[in-house]
């Protein structure tokens, strides 16, 4: 092969490399002309937003203050009443349970912590159930069905109820399951626990109210 051969060679992979080039530049000048583009058109969007929700805001400031005072839950204080539906389709509330030292349990069926602690509730319900206690299971976000299949496949008939929407979860401030809350029989919260629970640990605590 002769130099000019070479050369000519050379040159022509040299162009292939600069148009590789120029159209990678290209491809990437576009990329970032879509990705401020549409983020500067999502920040003018949330900016209305912002508007929009103040303007709200303005008008429902009785329920915001409201709202607060759930979210300043403690030992001592009542325990916010709620109305959920049972397995059963039947409306249950808390007020129906006055007079009765109360477990609220939020859970769910993938919280693999929530289920660990499962089989030590339901023989805590069998012990108790006649003696001025009961556990109230709350299944938050899941399906009537789902949550069926697993109490029945568990043997367990503690009640559950279903809080579909999360509000429940949201007015007993439970950002991580399970989380539980013990009522006693004046509605007044005596413990609060944001882990699982062990049945010696809520035996301790319902002999003690």
């Amino acid at each position: 092969m002769t130099v000019k051969k070479i050369l000519k060679m050379e040159v022509k992979d040299m162009n292939k490399t600069v148009l590789v080039i120029i159209l990678a530049l290209v491809l990437i000048a576009g990329i970032m002309f879509y990705v401020f583009d549409y983020t500067g058109q999502e920040n003018e969007d949330s900016e209305i937003r912002v508007e929009d929700n103040n303007l709200e805001t303005d008008n429902t400031q009785d329920d915001i203050e409201q709202t607060n005072d759930l979210l300043e839950l403690d030992i001592g204080d009542k325990a916010p009443d709620f109305t959920l539906e049972n397995l059963d389709g039947e409306k249950l509330s808390l007020e129906d349970y006055r007079g009765k030292n109360v477990l609220i349990n939020f859970w769910t069926t993938w919280c693999r912590f929530c289920v660990k602690e499962m089989p030590d509730f339901q023989k805590l319900y069998d012990e108790y159930k006649d003696d001025d206690f009961t556990i109230l299971a709350v299944n938050g976000g899941e399906t009537k069905s789902k949550v069926t299949e697993f109490m029945d496949q568990n043997g367990y008939n503690f009640p559950v109820l279903l809080d579909t929407k999360g509000k429940v979860g949201v007015s007993y401030m439970v950002f991580g399951i399970p989380t539980s809350y013990i009522v006693d029989k004046e509605g007044i919260i005596r413990n609060i626990k944001v882990r699982p629970m062990s049945y010696s640990e809520i035996k301790q605590i319902i002999e003690g109210l």
